[in-house]
């Protein structure tokens, strides 16, 4: 296992370099954006990926996307970006020194956040049991017998919850702009829009996850998803939903190691999170949406030649809110930051917390009376924070840091009483679950929904203390019963 860790180190050593050879002949800037950050970031996300703490791991993954491979790529796509607009960089002049001095607070800010984590995983908060039970209750899960019946049944189940259900609710939704990025529409009572929304957003993605993981995983059920992703997309104008209806296939891929499945299901991801991004122009132009339009008009803008790769993977990139929101955080300077700073966290990450209108203070734009909008990442409040008050700067990266530790500690704890209690299967709660639920809380706190995580602890509590409940209304048998 060792030697297989070290084989891929090499090969992404060697790709790396390559990178830099070609970076050196076409862009110096860039070239030296890549040689600093990698390294750097790389060290800082290794410290992390080699902790327990599912949470951290989840952070420090997307801050290595976002930095240390987005930022080459910003920088390679400057010339896209001006003053104002979703495109803005306010004042900053790509100026490489001044680029530099920025991620000097970045760099700071990141490792000084794992550090803590790390410390408050190891002394502050100290390993109770459940979380060192839970990983040697998974570290080598025995693998769980599957009948090709109880496969097909779960075949069935998933193509038909994606074409019976989903497929439905994305045309509905679409029809009558519901979820529809950039577009407003009449409320709906019950809260119907947003269980609608949260279904297409999470609750489905979860269940496909679920069923997938318990079907034969053929290449049809790959097909399927694929294909839905495409269309969810498409119905929805959001990248976001696209990558995350597709997140099963790439997830189990990635497990089961199956290259060539990753390989194709990348392509299929690059080219669709393209032709999400391109339906736009259709989306909002059009009164009544028609899929095949939406695909037409996405699918001829791709031809047209007007993207290259560079352009698909600094977008993607860039959605992992990058250099860009680095850039204009560094260019806000706050006054009063102890009062945002407490305000910040106890409102789950309110942007007008830290800067009073988002939109106008650092887009130059305004948003009001339509569905746009913009938003940072948490890093990015932490760097306006500190950049405008040092002081601030370690209270805000411990808050966050003990965010991280606890609900690590609390997620494997949940988790290792569901498994002892049998109230989930192991291998969902091991394998899918685990990273659900570590995946979503990373993402949450790194992209500054800490509402999210606030939601999700106390829905684990409740469901602890629910378990307690049963626990202890169970009747007790003595040893002396007959």
């Amino acid at each position: 296992m060792r030697m297989t860790v070290h084989k891929r180190v090499i090969g992404l050593v060697v790709v790396w370099l390559l990178w830099l050879g070609y970076l050196a002949l076409t862009d110096a800037g860039a070239f030296w954006i890549s040689l600093v950050f990698v390294p750097i970031f790389g060290a800082i996300t290794w410290v992390a990926i080699r902790s327990e703490n599912i949470i951290l791991q989840t952070f420090s993954v997307f801050m290595f996307v976002a930095h240390a491979i987005g930022a080459t790529f910003f920088w390679l796509n400057r010339s896209k970006y001006g003053g104002s607009g979703f495109s803005s960089v306010g004042d900053f002049k790509f100026d490489l020194g001044e680029f530099f001095l920025i991620y000097v607070w970045v760099f700071a800010i990141y490792g000084t956040l794992v550090w803590c984590t790390r410390i408050w995983d190891a002394y502050a908060m100290p390993r109770h049991g459940a979380v060192s039970r839970f990983l040697q209750q998974t570290q080598s899960p025995v693998p769980a017998f599957r009948s090709s019946r109880t496969e097909r049944v779960f075949d069935v189940l998933l193509v038909g919850f994606v074409v019976l259900f989903l497929v439905p609710l994305n045309i509905y939704m679409s029809a009558n702009n519901i979820g529809t990025l950039g577009l407003l529409n009449d409320p709906l009572p019950y809260r119907l829009t947003g269980i609608m929304y949260y279904t297409r957003l999470y609750f489905g993605p979860l269940l496909i996850l679920v069923l997938f993981g318990k079907s034969s995983r053929s290449w049809m059920l790959v097909s399927v998803i694929l294909g839905y992703a495409v269309f969810a997309g498409l119905s929805s104008a959001s990248r976001t939903v696209f990558l995350v209806s597709m997140f099963s296939v790439g997830y189990f891929a990635i497990v089961g190691r199956q290259k060539f499945r990753l390989a194709i299901i990348s392509v299929i991801g690059l080219l669709g999170f393209i032709l999400t991004g391109a339906s736009r122009d259709y989306t909002y132009t059009s009164d009544f949406f028609v899929l095949s339009d939406a695909f037409t008009t996405a699918l001829l803008f791709l031809l047209s030649g007007q993207i290259s790769i560079f352009d698909m993977i600094g977008g993607i990139a860039n959605r992992f809110y990058g250099a860009q929101d680095m850039i204009l955080a560094y260019q806000f300077v706050l006054e009063d930051t102890w009062l945002a700073l407490v305000h910040y966290f106890m409102s789950g990450g309110r942007a007008d917390t830290i800067v009073p209108d988002l939109g106008h203070d650092l887009y130059d734009m305004d948003l009001q009376g339509t569905g746009l909008g913009v938003g940072l990442g948490t890093i990015a409040y932490l760097l306006i924070l500190s950049h405008s008050n040092i002081l601030v700067m370690p209270f805000a990266v411990l808050a966050l840091a003990f965010l991280i530790s606890a609900g690590n500690h609390l997620l494997y704890y949940a988790l290792a009483k569901a498994v002892s209690s049998k109230l989930v299967l192991h291998s969902i709660a091991s394998g899918p679950l685990r990273v659900v639920f570590g995946g979503f809380i990373g993402f949450s706190l790194y992209s500054s929904s800490i509402n999210y995580f606030y939601g999700l602890v106390q829905l684990i509590l409740m469901m602890l203390f629910i378990h307690f409940l049963l626990v202890s209304s169970r009747p007790s048998v003595s040893n002396n019963d007959s």
